[in-house]
């Protein structure tokens, strides 16, 4: 049985036959406005499932291919996550989660994709390592590493949240987006010290340590290359040690800085931020022989320096 939809943009019930649905199904939707095929009831099919062309919803129901299971290069699978899915065989298309739950034992579809999307208000958390051999996409929601790695070869693009523990060894992408979203590192419940990413010359948007465990880890700036972050350095109340004293990275933040966490070691370094800088309620701040230099126009400086005062302050005009 193949659907091909009428070139018209709507969404369609894929039929419902009974306990075996179809022996051979074929998702192939070539026209321009291309319908979304979406499941009713769970089904079961008797061999192989072909998206060649469009969309196939499975609106939350669990979906049996005993035999081949492929995605085309102009197909898209979209599943909220929960579901009960057959090993996809070939996917050179799309998967795109859409779910508003939290997902936290596997990525549904399994760890390897050719573009990989998420769009929905939901955590995904993956059971093992992630490959992404073209795009990902974090549209929405919260892409929760927990350790995991992640490959991917084209670029990121973050309009959300991707969640790091720490932990995990490797974490690329062909390109990175400094130009939207969120990475957060939440520790793992132990007192390890972990490597924040180097992710090039830009390493990232908004970047912030928020580590709710019992115990913290340490967060260390990985090595002497210059540590930029496009957005907000945010070190969350709650959060651990912040290391800059092992490596003296230089650290270049285009706005605000806040230091909430109970450490930060600003290490034998500068700091350059165009925003504001906001170490007051940091419980230990341990000014080495940094120099922080402010560089925005109408920033504040906001800061318990009676107690701990700064090395050197440098407020460009």
């Amino acid at each position: 049985v193949e659907y091909v939809g009428r070139n018209v943009a709507e969404t369609l019930t894929v039929k419902d036959f009974g306990a075996t649905d179809y022996y051979d199904l074929t998702i192939n939707d070539a026209n321009t406005n291309k319908a979304t095929f979406q499941l009713g009831a769970a089904k079961v099919l008797g061999r192989n499932l072909a998206l060649t062309s469009g969309t196939l919803d499975l609106a939350s129901f669990d979906l049996t291919v005993p035999t081949d299971f492929t995605i085309g290069a102009s197909g898209t699978l979209k599943l909220q996550g929960g579901e009960t899915v057959s090993a996809i065989d070939n996917n050179s298309g799309t998967v795109n989660y859409n779910g508003t739950g939290s997902y936290l034992t596997a990525l549904a579809a399994g760890n390897a994709y050719t573009n990989l999307i998420f769009t929905g208000s939901g955590t995904w958390e993956p059971a093992s390592a992630v490959t992404v051999t073209g795009a990902l996409t974090i549209s929405a929601g919260v892409f929760a590493l927990d350790g995991q790695n992640l490959a991917v070869t084209g670029a990121l693009s973050n309009d959300a949240t991707l969640r790091m523990s720490g932990a995990e060894t490797t974490v690329t992408f062909g390109t990175m987006d400094t130009n939207s979203g969120t990475v957060i590192y939440d520790g793992n419940n132990t007192t390890g010290t972990y490597a924040i990413k180097d992710f090039g010359a830009n390493d990232y948007y908004n970047l912030t340590f928020t580590d709710a465990n019992a115990s913290k880890i340490v967060l260390q700036i990985a090595n002497t290359n210059t540590l930029t972050v496009a957005g907000a350095l945010t070190l969350s109340s709650g959060s651990g040690t912040f290391d800059n004293a092992t490596y003296d990275e230089a650290i270049n933040v285009t706005g605000n800085v806040t230091m909430d966490n109970t450490r930060t070691d600003m290490g034998d370094a500068t700091w350059t931020t165009s925003g504001s800088f906001d170490n007051k309620d940091v419980t230990t701040f341990n000014r080495n022989l940094s120099t922080l230099v402010m560089n925005g126009t109408g920033k504040e400086l906001i800061s318990n320096s009676t107690t701990t005062p700064f090395y050197n302050v440098t407020i460009a005009e």
